[in-house]
């Protein structure tokens, strides 16, 4: 634990850093991020557009901070819902940037 004392204007300050908060975050992140690449592989069987946009909603909202990492192409109106025109792939750069 790295802890950090100042004042300013008469007031003490004291910043306290843990040491295993960053894993912590990295492990949680992570978590939600497979939880969202599961729910979307799971989703490439269903037949309606209506019910996959709805799915991939839910799945989103509850990825919370792993969402901005996933880049999901959904098929347009009438269009068959296959591996070509349901796509969705993980910006490997952007989440090494917030792990570190």
């Amino acid at each position: 634990m790295e802890v950090k004392s100042f004042s300013h204007s008469g007031e003490l300050y004291v910043v306290a850093k843990s040491d295993g908060r960053p894993l912590k975050e990295m492990a949680m992140r992570r978590r939600q991020l497979v939880k969202l690449l599961r729910a979307l592989r799971q989703m490439r069987q269903e037949k309606s557009r209506g019910r996959l946009l709805l799915r991939v909603g839910a799945a989103r909202s509850a990825a919370k901070s792993a969402q901005g990492f996933v880049i999901i192409k959904l098929p347009k109106a009438g269009e068959e819902i296959s591996r070509h025109t349901f796509r969705f792939s993980v910006e490997g750069e952007k989440l090494q940037d917030a792990e570190l």
